[in-house]
């Protein structure tokens, strides 16, 4: 099963597992390209619909995430704090083959937590221009659901429970150009250093035949080596009403037969200052 575990790492970051560099139209991952010396602080909130297919799998789903700024006092005045905490649940199908066995149809669901800390420092901040770097650390976690049925040649029921996680160190720059007052276009880098994470999975199957039933319950667990992933994109914003769109269309290459998975995102974010 290639493809889940393919589907299992691009489900930790949307944004990262593109299979190589990639290009998109999205939420930054700060809540603005500047900031004003004593602004206050400043939370921004995405509302995501998420799409995936990929050969036997459909999959979609929402998302939710929010993006808090802080301005500090040090650093003459430049550096902030932030903190990203996002929400993704999917759900689907997912239709598996291989020579060994019939045909199967699993029913997916899928949960993503990310959790995010991290300092930015604003470089140049001019009237039309802007360049914010930042860094920090980044935790995110997963958890599945699937469970499938066949009649073929006799019936069998399996199901499945994941989970695991990841850590390391997103950073990256963002800037933002303002032709006019009310627009902002804010094209943005990161490099995500993951260090590694783990992986755990309980399999029970059931099994009816002419002989009896029976069931078979199996435990396995394995570790997520790091790997290094830059991702590049931009951000619309529209400053009079503090709103921003975004769409991502991306695929990732899962190896083998399983061919690739193609994601897709829409996105509104919407920012406040308190």
């Amino acid at each position: 099963m290639k493809i889940l575990l393919c589907l299992v790492l691009l489900f930790f970051s949307l944004k990262s597992f593109s299979g190589g560099d990639s290009f998109q139209i999205s939420p930054a991952p700060i809540a603005h390209p500047s900031y004003q010396e004593g602004e206050k602080p400043v939370l921004k909130t995405t509302g995501t619909y998420i799409s995936m297919e990929g050969q036997g799998l459909e999959l979609s789903g929402i998302g939710f995430t929010m993006n808090s700024r802080t301005v500090g006092k040090s650093l003459e005045r430049k550096g902030a704090f932030h903190t990203n905490l996002g929400l993704n649940v999917l759900s689907g199908n997912y239709q598996f083959a291989s020579e060994e066995t019939s045909s199967m149809n699993f029913d997916l669901t899928m949960l993503n937590f990310n959790f995010e800390v991290g300092l930015e420092y604003q470089i140049i901040k001019t009237e039309m221009f802007s360049l914010i770097g930042f860094g920090g650390f980044t935790f995110p976690m997963f958890f599945l659901f699937m469970e499938g049925t066949t009649n073929d040649p006799v019936y069998t029921n399996i199901s499945a429970t994941g989970s695991g996680f990841l850590y390391g160190f997103p950073f990256g720059f963002q800037a933002g150009y303002s032709p006019t007052p009310n627009w902002t276009f804010a094209p943005f880098a990161v490099f995500n250093w993951m260090l590694g994470g783990t992986t755990s999975f309980t399999m029970t199957i059931d099994t009816i035949s002419a002989g009896g039933a029976y069931s078979t319950e199996s435990e396995s667990s394995s570790n997520v080596d790091g790997y290094f992933a830059p991702s590049y994109g931009m951000d619309i914003i529209y400053e009079p009403y503090n709103i921003s769109l975004g769409m991502l269309l991306q695929k990732i290459d899962s190896g083998g037969e399983a061919g690739g998975i193609e994601t897709q995102t829409y996105q509104v974010s919407w920012r406040k200052e308190f």
